[in-house]
């Protein structure tokens, strides 16, 4: 704690003391300087505790950012998997036509019985008109 201080200069350091203090204030002065170095102590504590905390939340943002880029990474590499066998065209899945309204009238007469089917001749007309929206 106190550095490179001997026995010899703490002695020399107390004879001082009671020279300065007296021996009638030299237990008070010491209680007084006992009190100031727990106070030190205390505080130092603080600063290595807070300065422990310190480092461990900066390894621990170290280590969230760490995993977050390799979950970002894997995302897009999962992505990029995944355009790709969207885009074979194998598993490409592309809707059927729609038929034409005159095939589905064609596709109708020829389910129809026999004395309902219209005549070939006779063309059907559009279907009811349908309101204009302004």
């Amino acid at each position: 704690m106190f550095g490179s201080i001997g026995g010899f200069e703490i002695i020399a350091l107390l004879a001082i003391a009671l020279l300065v203090f007296g021996p009638r204030r030299l237990p008070e002065v010491g209680r007084w300087v006992a009190r100031g170095l727990n106070e030190l102590r205390k505080a130092a504590a603080e600063v290595k505790s807070a300065v422990e905390s310190e480092a461990d939340l900066s390894e621990m943002t170290r280590v969230a950012g760490d995993l977050k880029r390799a979950v970002n990474t894997e995302a897009r590499r999962l992505f990029t998997d995944l355009e790709e066998e969207a885009s074979l065209p194998a598993l490409r899945r592309e809707a059927p036509p729609l038929p034409s309204p005159t095939s589905a009238r064609e596709a109708g007469s020829a389910l129809a019985p026999e004395g309902e089917r219209p005549a070939a001749t006779e063309e059907a007309g559009p279907g009811p008109e349908e309101p204009s929206h302004r």
